[in-house]
């Protein structure tokens, strides 16, 4: 089965709960999610094909840091188009820097999660 490219949601957190919670509520709404548990393997999933429609972002990692896969995205031009959420405890000013989508605070609402899913790549294919 082919990947739906307007519905691929690429979900970074090295919280494999969260992460799994996020995948799961978008995955019930209908979309495709891949799940990366840390920054390296970001960058590298999103070079691929087909490019993620929105990923959310989580800042605090280990190693290559949501805030490093940020600015590299916006430091590639290939990379700077995908929308991104972040999704951390940090304040909304503080994040401003990394030029985001949608800032999701935690805790957060799963329906803040699918709105922001739907606001960036549409209603999931029926």
């Amino acid at each position: 089965m082919a990947i739906d490219v307007r519905s691929m949601i690429l979900v970074v957190d090295d919280e494999e709960a969260l992460a799994s919670v996020i995948a799961g509520v978008l995955e019930d709404e209908g979309h495709t999610v891949q799940v990366v548990h840390d920054g390296a393997s970001a960058l590298t999933r999103m070079r691929e094909d087909p490019r993620p429609c929105l990923a959310f972002l989580d800042l605090m990692m280990p190693g290559i840091t949501g805030w490093d896969v940020r600015r590299a995205m916006l430091a590639d031009p290939t990379l700077s188009a995908i929308p991104v959420a972040i999704v951390s405890a940090f304040v909304v000013g503080e994040v401003a820097e990394l030029q985001p989508a949608a800032v999701v605070q935690k805790p957060f609402s799963l329906d803040r999660i699918v709105e922001i899913a739907q606001s960036h790549c549409g209603p999931p294919p029926l």
